[in-house]
């Protein structure tokens, strides 16, 4: 079932806007954990219920979040009113591995030894992909260097396979759109956050794979929303702390993060609190390293 549930995901997420999904049949049953995310039916028009918010919430895009322990059904009712049924069982999320902490605690000390300064196209991050000198955008190399220098198993996008449990898992990969086909080819793309996860941002109105960071700490505001911290390499060619709101069950997808209220930007020599690149980018979804 999880194989299958994989691959209907992957051939969901590489149809482009505007074609026919493959009609594969859609799952009636599925078992989760909490802090996972499936896409279910998301060619199709219409609307989405949850019997039980309280263990599976669900997007107006048919994006549907674990969020609770539980059993619960889904449903989706087509604009003719046909209605389909996915039953998911929840169990609880595993506890942050320590090695994930460890990852999250390299990169802050990355930052705090950058001390601002900015690096050049061709640095240790880029060293660390092709062991040669090199020069690309170094976002994802930032991230997944430090998870590599604390021992993470990682491998090449062609080599990403399906990782049926929830141990520590990266991608050996620095241009985002590889790291997010990495991650979709082990069923570990979510949109619920977690500190070590792998935030992918996209453009407006253009490519959904611009820029990567890695999620330092989440704080659950309730009602879909989380206050993220986030180290993120290769921002005017530095490393740099973001703070800001997500909100997962934003309808519309392409603004589903804002800055903090003014009161709580208390930080202003670590976080940016503004938007990127002036609010023109929004959340695609996240890496999970780990459920």
């Amino acid at each position: 079932m999880k194989r299958l549930l994989a691959l209907c995901l992957l051939l969901c997420l590489l149809v482009p806007a505007g074609m026919a999904a493959t009609k594969a049949p859609l799952p009636k049953e599925l078992s989760s954990n909490v802090g996972r995310s499936f896409v279910y039916a998301p060619t199709k028009r219409g609307t989405w219920q949850s019997s039980d918010p309280h263990v599976a919430v669900v997007t107006g895009q048919g994006i549907i979040n674990f969020v609770g322990a539980g059993d619960a059904v889904i449903t989706h009712t087509d604009t003719k009113g046909k209605e389909n049924t996915l039953s998911v069982t929840v169990a609880p999320g595993g506890e942050m591995p320590a090695v994930i902490q460890q990852g999250i605690d390299l990169a802050l000390n990355e930052w705090s030894e950058a001390a601002g300064q900015p690096f050049p196209r061709s640095n240790k991050y880029t060293f660390w992909l092709r062991n040669a000198k090199s020069t690309f955008g170094w976002c994802g190399a930032f991230a997944n260097y430090c998870l590599d220098e604390v021992g993470i198993p990682m491998e090449r996008r062609s080599a990403s396979t399906l990782q049926e449990d929830g141990r520590p898992y990266a991608a050996y990969e620095a241009a985002v759109p590889k790291i997010w086909e990495s991650f979709t080819k082990m069923d570990r793309i979510a949109y619920i956050p977690q500190p070590g996860y792998e935030v992918i941002y996209g453009k407006r109105g253009s490519t959904p794979y611009v820029h990567l960071g890695l999620v330092t700490a989440v704080t659950d505001l309730g009602g879909g929303k989380y206050l993220l911290e986030t180290v993120e390499g290769n921002m005017d060619n530095r490393i740099l702390r973001y703070s800001y709101i997500y909100d997962a069950m934003a309808e519309d997808k392409e603004r589903n993060y804002t800055a903090l209220p003014m009161e709580q930007q208390t930080q202003p020599d670590v976080f940016k609190y503004e938007p990127h690149n002036k609010g023109a980018w929004y959340i695609t979804c996240f890496g999970q390293t780990w459920y």
